[in-house]
């Protein structure tokens, strides 16, 4: 109206009724005797590009976010480290005085649940180190069933109804788990006033395997449907809102999906598909009873253990030696490199983290000097995705902090036998995780880091 030319951006509707955003530039008309009489607009419709902007917005503040949770992990896993170590060597030295070994368990069943917390922060940064094996979805679902029990209220009916054949899958077991574990304690807190929470299985054709958390609350509304996987989003007035986030992000790690359904009657239905595994000597992993009488000895091979966390260091040191290992501790990889080229060491067992020189670059660097060393890589997070590449796929052998003693030993003792890589890629593989934390897996074979269809009806 004034004469000049207007640039900007305004909201404009199309003939289907729907909004866009239109980038503009309209400029005045004028007659031969300067009068306005019309005007020419440009206009473009930047409803995508802004989409895209604030997506990439949004990844830059979860890439953040992210880097505060592995770091807040790595420290927290490394105290917990140290005192995991403490209670496996008490209860080491004090098998028989059954109070003390009452206690140590109960003090390990803390640690363990404070490794829960962190490992749902790394879930949710992507930052933790998945280790798949061949797992049976019922199996899983039935072992976990007492613990579910006891994550919902006393007025909330819990039920597991699962199928009858079993429903193999390539998964890892800590991360199905979290799934679950999220998915009940969503569904018990959509029912304060009580209710029934059933967990089901089944199959899906042939490709396909599900599992679903069903409540009797009142349903999840229309209108924030949508926005229920974002992270810190809650309608609960309490909490980080990074539940159903992390089974997204999970599920979708899996190459799964969740599929969310309002029940008849009430309620809502988290259902997560799965791909079924390939059939045929399918290995089910089962989690035993540590018992470290069974722990076979080290038979004096000498192991080199780099970690510069002090009470980690020394722990870790104690219960090798405890293991009939012979021990040097150091904490650096350059304290490392001024080792006495003989006697040499059979097994380096080094933190990935360390100041100054990686453990990455000290595993190179050593298996030079000692052709057979045996690595293997140990850390709170693993933050090279070369590392989560390797642990996946069986090009490094890797141990996910905190650690217990059984799961120490078989580690030290599969490198020393050579053990083949274990591979994730189907048929299953037969490296189980129930053994432990670790990935059996192969490190001095693959060098060293430097520092499917969705089933139909799916919410990916």
């Amino acid at each position: 109206v004034g004469g000049e030319t207007w640039k900007g951006r305004f909201v404009n509707r199309r003939k289907d009724g729907g909004l866009y955003e239109v980038e503009a530039t309209i400029s005045p008309v004028r007659s031969g005797g300067g009068r306005i009489v019309n005007f020419v607009a440009v206009t473009r419709d930047v409803t995508e590009e802004l989409a895209l902007q604030e997506q990439v917005r949004q990844g830059q503040k979860m890439e953040a976010i992210g880097m505060l949770a592995g770091g807040v992990a790595h420290d927290f896993n490394n105290l917990l480290q140290a005192m995991l170590n403490h209670v496996e060597l008490v209860r080491g030295r004090h098998a028989d005085a059954a109070q003390a070994a009452a206690t140590m368990a109960e003090l390990e069943a803390e640690i363990r649940r404070g490794s829960a917390l962190t490992r749902q922060l790394l879930l949710f940064a992507r930052r933790e180190t998945a280790k798949p094996e061949g797992l049976d979805l019922n199996e899983m679902i039935g072992g976990a069933a007492a613990f579910l029990r006891r994550l919902v209220r006393a007025n909330v009916t819990f039920v597991v109804e699962l199928s009858e054949e079993p429903l193999p899958v390539t998964a890892d077991r800590g991360q199905i788990d979290q799934v679950l574990m999220n998915l009940a304690v969503n569904a018990a807190d959509a029912m304060p006033r009580g209710g029934r929470l059933t967990i089901r299985s089944g199959r899906l054709g042939w490709d396909w395997v599900w599992f679903s958390a069903d409540d009797t609350g009142s349903g999840i509304p229309a209108e924030i449907r949508e926005r229920i996987f974002e992270p810190f989003f809650t309608t609960k007035g309490k909490g980080t809102g990074l539940g159903l986030s992390v089974v997204h992000g999970i599920v979708t790690q899996h190459r799964g999906a969740v599929d969310i359904q309002d029940l008849p009657g009430g309620g809502t239905s988290f259902r997560v598909a799965l791909p079924r595994a390939v059939s045929g000597g399918h290995p089910v992993a089962v989690l035993p009873t540590v018992d470290t009488s069974c722990v076979t000895a080290g038979h004096g091979a000498r192991v080199l253990v780099v970690e510069d966390e002090e009470g980690a260091r020394k722990g870790l040191a104690e219960i090798l030696r405890m293991l009939d290992y012979d021990v040097v501790a150091v904490g650096s990889g350059e304290e490392a490199g001024l080792l006495p080229h003989d006697p040499g060491f059979a097994v380096l067992l080094t933190d990935l983290m360390l100041p100054g020189m990686s453990g990455g670059e000290l595993a190179r660097e050593l298996s030079d000097r000692w052709p057979t060393l045996k690595v293997i890589l140990m850390s709170g997070y693993a933050e090279d995705e070369a590392v989560r590449r390797g642990a996946m796929t069986g090009g490094l052998r890797f141990l996910q902090k905190p650690f217990d003693l059984a799961t120490l030993a078989r580690e030290v003792r599969a490198a020393l036998a050579g053990e083949a890589a274990v591979r994730a890629s189907p048929p299953a593989p037969g490296g189980a995780r129930g053994e432990g934390e670790s990935s059996t897996t192969n490190g001095e074979s693959a060098g060293y880091p430097s520092a499917a269809t969705s089933p139909p009806g799916s919410v990916r």
